[in-house]
């Protein structure tokens, strides 16, 4: 049997286990797996498993992406693009935390906390 075999044998026997509902213990039993061969092959494969790099998400020369204005009761707010840009005030209500960046309109800042009141 090639090392891939054994592998993939052993990778079935995992998965059958734990879909069983059985306890592993009770699994072996009742399939003649030796226990210390099952958690040797379940820690082989996991160690697998985990040495497979992850596929890169971000592809070079991705342009970073842009911030999108929100419109609120017609309203449209517009963020500062400039990631520096600095915050103003930060308002913690209960669960809800709420930053008003320099610059912000009046009517913004109004309509936005009286949408906060009615939470």
């Amino acid at each position: 049997m090639t090392n891939n075999e054994k592998i993939e044998t052993w990778r079935q026997i995992i998965v059958s286990c734990q879909n069983s509902g059985m306890t592993t213990q009770q699994y072996c039993e009742d399939h003649n797996v030796n226990t210390h061969s099952y958690y040797y092959w379940m820690k082989r494969l996991r160690n697998i498993a985990c040495s497979i790099p992850e596929k890169k998400l971000i592809v070079q020369g991705t342009p970073p992406q842009a911030i999108v204005p929100l419109t609120i009761r017609g309203e449209e707010m517009n963020y500062p693009t400039d990631v520096s840009s600095s915050t103003a005030v930060i308002l913690h209500l209960n669960a809800i935390t709420m930053e008003i960046r320099n610059g912000a309109s009046e009517s913004i800042i109004r309509s936005t906390i009286q949408a906060l009141k009615s939470c």
